[in-house]
């Protein structure tokens, strides 16, 4: 059963939708390279609520595949969320201290939920700890454009859901620091041209496009990302450039990357844009 209907006052670890399973492909006809959408198959599939509460001070175990909770006297709880390896059919499963989910036509999909080698325990700061501050980055999908569109603030946010049907809501995608003083900037242009966004940490590329683009119309700062890894405390962010559309797509999924990198030859890998958190 699932642990939020054993134990009281606890403290929401994961609150996730991630587009799983099932549908069929949304490849396009005629030679046309598919696009992001169609590997993902966000629209045909159905949604994995996975929410795992956890008691102040406690923690998620990974034994023989079932997720357990790990009480301050020591005792394991079942959470009811089972994890298979690389080949197995359940619907979560463990690779390389990752885990995926199972999407359309076969692939996988990272939930950012590492569990580490031979089963780790995922920590919960205790309530009011000093754990660092974080804002979430979340994630749409343009339907009529193919172009993928970030905030980080909540009431632009819900403004694009009630506003913008084309724009499929994707979830949290990375976190931030909310402390301005973490790490670089993140500045955002609008493309007045191709009605997309574009993101940059670097001031000399945020100074180059104001200079010679004017249709990127400069709209500030977008959120405070983090300069390197922080000795592996934070994740990269990686960025591609869409020679088709014209557009940058950015993700902190490493597979994502590599399906991006093995299936959509017009998507060019920039490298890595910054760093930020798990989401």
């Amino acid at each position: 059963m699932l642990l939020d209907n054993v134990l009281g006052n606890t403290v929401n670890l994961i609150d996730l939708l991630a587009g799983l399973g099932g549908g069929t492909s949304g490849g396009t006809s005629g030679g046309a390279s598919p696009n992001l959408s169609s590997i993902l198959n966000p629209s045909a599939v159905s949604l994995l609520d996975l929410k795992a509460s956890l008691l102040s001070g406690g923690s998620l175990v990974v034994v023989d595949g079932n997720v357990l909770q790990k009480a301050a006297n020591g005792a394991l709880i079942d959470v009811g969320l089972d994890i298979g390896g690389s080949t197995s059919n359940s619907p979560l499963v463990s690779v390389g201290g990752k885990i995926l989910a199972h999407g359309a036509n076969g692939s996988l999909i990272d939930l950012n939920l590492g569990i580490g080698a031979g089963g780790a325990i995922i920590e919960v700061p205790p309530t009011g700890g000093a754990g660092a501050a974080h804002d979430d980055v979340y994630r749409f999908y343009n339907v009529e454009t193919g172009v993928h569109f970030y905030t980080a603030s909540e009431s632009e946010r819900d403004i694009v859901i009630a506003q913008s049907p084309q724009f499929h809501f994707e979830g949290n995608a990375f976190d931030v620091a909310a402390n301005a003083d973490a790490g670089p900037e993140v500045f955002r242009f609008y493309n007045r041209d191709t009605g997309t966004h574009f993101y940059t940490a670097n001031e000399a590329e945020r100074d180059l496009v104001k200079a010679t683009l004017p249709n990127y119309q400069f709209e500030g700062v977008a959120y405070t990302a983090y300069a390197d890894d922080g000795g592996g405390a934070h994740e990269a962010l990686y960025r591609f450039y869409n020679t088709e559309t014209g557009a940058h797509f950015y993700t902190a999924s490493e597979t994502e990357v590599a399906l991006t990198k093995q299936n959509l030859p017009q998507y060019h890998y920039d490298g890595i844009a910054y760093y930020v958190d798990a989401a």
